[in-house]
């Protein structure tokens, strides 16, 4: 079960009172990476309720670093990161982002405000260079 479809199956099975249909790929599984306290705003609803609903897995942080989080995506195939725009930075310019297997990664969000034009700029080169794909 990937993408907003299949949280949108998941969800209407749990209202139905029924299972949620079995991923079509187990091995093409969602890995959502919580890099943020589990009180903030941004592990409960924008990671753990889509993960949990969906049957994804949950990679979660000890306290934030930009270098374990890079090892952590590329050991375990993480797909979606989601945390403050200052942890995206801090990946997209640590040395490690060069040279870390990062193509597992669909897609990278946080925070309520626009991102600052430097990230957009490095993630809008993303998609070619370090595997990040459209959903």
């Amino acid at each position: 079960m990937t993408g907003v479809a299949g949280l949108a199956g998941a969800k209407a099975a749990a209202a139905a009172g029924s299972e949620p249909p079995a991923p079509a790929d187990p091995e093409k599984q969602n890995v959502f990476m919580a890099p943020t306290p589990l009180f903030h705003v941004t592990a409960n609803n924008c990671l753990l309720h889509p993960a949990t609903i969906s049957g994804s897995k949950i990679v979660l942080t000890y306290k934030w670093d930009a270098a374990r989080a890079l090892e952590l995506i590329e050991r375990e195939g993480v797909t979606n990161f989601s945390g403050v725009p200052t942890m995206t930075r801090e990946m997209l310019m640590h040395p490690d982002w060069q040279t870390r297997d990062t193509s597992t990664l669909a897609g990278l969000g946080g925070g309520g405000a626009p991102r600052r034009a430097c990230i957009a700029r490095t993630t809008s080169a993303a998609p070619r260079e370090h595997g990040l794909r459209p959903h």
